[in-house]
């Protein structure tokens, strides 16, 4: 097995963007209208997500109820027990927490 899909998450990950096993890039997707590039939504569960982000599901949910708007980890709640990161999101904001980081060390 390569050495990428080695963890569950990684694995799950790698079946739900559809990484192509033979070149490693990913399936794209083209809207028939427009023929212009879809990005695909991966939405992960609390579970997925703080394995994604190596924090504990309960930090996730701590987060959300008690973290200043600037930062707060993105995501849906599709009803009140039913939460979801986006995998695209949590990149993004996981690239902000870091420039930020840097930001820090600099000053």
């Amino acid at each position: 097995m390569p050495k990428h899909l080695n963890s569950p998450i990684n694995l799950a990950l790698c079946l739900l963007i559809g990484i192509n096993k033979m070149t490693g890039q990913h399936f794209k997707q083209y809207d028939p209208l427009t023929e212009t590039l879809v990005k695909r939504h991966i939405w992960l569960t609390e579970k997925q997500a703080a394995e994604f982000l190596n924090v504990s599901p309960s930090f996730l949910a701590k987060n959300r109820c008690y973290a200043k708007a600037e930062d707060i980890i993105p995501y849906a709640k599709l009803s009140p027990k039913c939460i979801r990161y986006n995998y695209y999101q949590l990149q993004s904001w996981l690239d902000a927490q870091i420039q930020a980081f840097k930001s820090e060390e600099l000053s």
